[in-house]
């Protein structure tokens, strides 16, 4: 009993000499210069090199520094809400993460002189970039096989949003000043639900469809091809509706697609020939004749109006004609 008490004794000791207090410390940087053979003897230079040794590389589990990597499986804080990871002169570069990050209880700071200086994606090829230049400009790009930023619910923009793309919103868009969108290669403007509120202006230089209801306060300025409701109907909350209007005093003239309204004034007989009715299916003209005589209405090449070759429009009187993509025909 006496020996083994002994013998535990001078081992927990030549294990404190070795290796140091081992519930206070953790070898830094690799392994002791001498290794003890079972059965041979130890010189009492070797202990104390060894000693010497790992006693300069402890890392004491107070505090310290450390060089190399440290291979953990969790890092916890002592406490909650108390410690950092960096400071803001000593920063971490890169953080590699799989799945979920968790949450950030504060502000979460991405400063860089070289953007983006935020990426969300799905994978390297599918995400969004989010950039700041040095003036402060900020810019997002998603990039992707179908990269496109749709709202899914409601947008405020205080001052100016500009879309050089498609944008797309399903839910109530709220512009406090103006909303300009340059045509991409799709739709310039979709809104597919709800309304699209805009306090000042809507100018739109490409095509706009609306499935809702478009409300413009100070009116909606469609510049090129037009504006497409498909439901819900176009309102006018305010002003008059004002269409584009073609004087023509000499005959012959020939109608553009743009036309909406056109007066004949000519002191002699006059003639309007018709654009091609095939592929402009729903297009309208109203003619008025303010002349001395009647104007006749010319469908292109072998197209009809009313059945016939050629359509009158007697002098002082007016007629609607819309074309069904085949041929055209007078309204009222």
């Amino acid at each position: 009993m006496r020996k083994a008490f002994v013998l535990g004794i001078a081992a927990l000791v030549l294990r404190t000499a070795l290796w140091g207090p081992v519930a206070l410390a953790q070898v830094n940087s690799g392994a002791a210069p001498y290794i003890f053979v079972p059965g041979t003897t130890i010189s009492s230079s070797e202990v104390n090199t060894n000693f010497s040794r790992i006693y300069s590389d402890a890392l004491d589990r107070t505090g310290g520094s450390m060089t190399g990597d440290l291979t953990a499986r969790a890092i916890v804080p002592a406490a909650d809400n108390t410690y950092d990871l960096g400071t803001t002169l000593l920063r971490w570069r890169n953080i590699y993460v799989v799945g979920s990050v968790g949450s950030v209880g504060g502000a979460l700071s991405a400063i860089s002189t070289a953007p983006p200086q935020f990426t969300v994606g799905y994978d390297g090829s599918n995400k969004l970039d989010l950039s700041v230049s040095s003036t402060g400009a900020v810019s997002l790009n998603a990039t992707g096989s179908g990269a496109a930023f749709t709202f899914s619910d409601n947008v405020t923009a205080a001052g100016t949003l500009t879309v050089s793309g498609g944008f797309i919103g399903s839910g109530t868009g709220s512009f406090a000043d103006t909303l300009t969108i340059s045509k991409g290669s799709g739709t310039g403007l979709s809104l597919t639900a709800s309304n699209a509120s805009i306090g000042g202006t809507l100018a739109v230089t490409g095509t706009s469809t609306l499935s809702g209801v478009a409300t413009a306060s100070s009116g909606l300025t469609v510049t090129t091809g037009g504006v497409t409701v498909s439901a819900g109907g176009l309102t006018l909350s305010a002003g008059p509706l004002v269409l584009p209007i073609r004087t023509e005093t000499t005959s012959p003239q020939t109608a553009a697609t743009a036309n909406v309204v056109i007066i004949a004034n000519s002191a002699s007989a006059f003639t309007l020939n018709l654009y091609q009715c095939s592929g402009n299916t729903g297009k309208v003209l109203i003619i008025k004749d303010l002349g001395a005589n009647d104007t006749t209405v010319d469908p292109d090449g072998s197209e009809q109006i009313d059945g016939s070759s050629t359509k009158t429009v007697a002098t002082t009187t007016q007629a609607l004609i819309i074309c069904d993509g085949t041929a055209w025909y007078t309204i009222g």
